[in-house]
């Protein structure tokens, strides 16, 4: 593969790779980039005029899900990495919790104790579901799109993932993981 240098104007605060490409995601600073991988040269039209937190790539499609803020106020915003354009912004998601799946297209951002899905072709909403207790530490959704994972941001409750439906919200079960030793 050899070694690549791309030049950035600022720290790194996110990195992407796609499940179903070899290109990669990178934001910086004020800046969403895309980099084909085996080559190492930028692609696409980057988007700016960000601060970003977290950038994920939407399977099949052209898309990136990126979670930061615009004009001092936190969003989740879809963007379009050949264009650079921002194509939909949703005000107040949460500044760490995305998830996409592999195999179907869909989006998961989580925010306010619910989690939204969306379509990241159509920019549609899904379904938006509501999760019960505290904050999320993190979560991931499975490849078909049809359950999401989330481990909860509790010490008490360390080594806990919880199952949900991503069609209704309902609990789907519970793996006990135990604490490491």
């Amino acid at each position: 593969l050899g070694t690549h240098r791309w030049r950035m104007k600022s720290s790194l605060h996110s990195v992407s790779w796609p499940h179903d490409a070899w290109w990669l995601v990178v934001g910086s600073g004020g800046s969403v980039q895309v980099f084909d991988g085996g080559q190492g040269e930028r692609i696409g039209e980057p988007v700016t005029g960000l601060s970003i937190n977290r950038v994920l790539a939407c399977p099949g499609t052209n898309r990136l899900a990126i979670l930061g803020s615009g004009q001092s106020r936190s969003a989740l915003f879809l963007a379009d990495w050949k264009t650079g354009s921002i194509l939909e912004r949703e005000d107040g998601a949460s500044s760490s919790a995305l998830a996409v799946a592999r195999d179907r297209p869909m989006l998961a951002a989580y925010g306010r104790n619910e989690v939204a899905y969306y379509d990241p072709r159509t920019r549609a909403l899904i379904n938006r579901v509501g999760l019960p207790g505290g904050r999320l530490n993190t979560f991931a959704i499975s490849p078909d799109g049809s359950l999401l994972a989330t481990v909860p941001d509790s010490i008490s409750e360390g080594g806990k993932i919880s199952l949900w439906s991503t069609r209704d919200g309902k609990a789907a079960g519970v793996l006990n993981c135990g604490k490491a030793r």
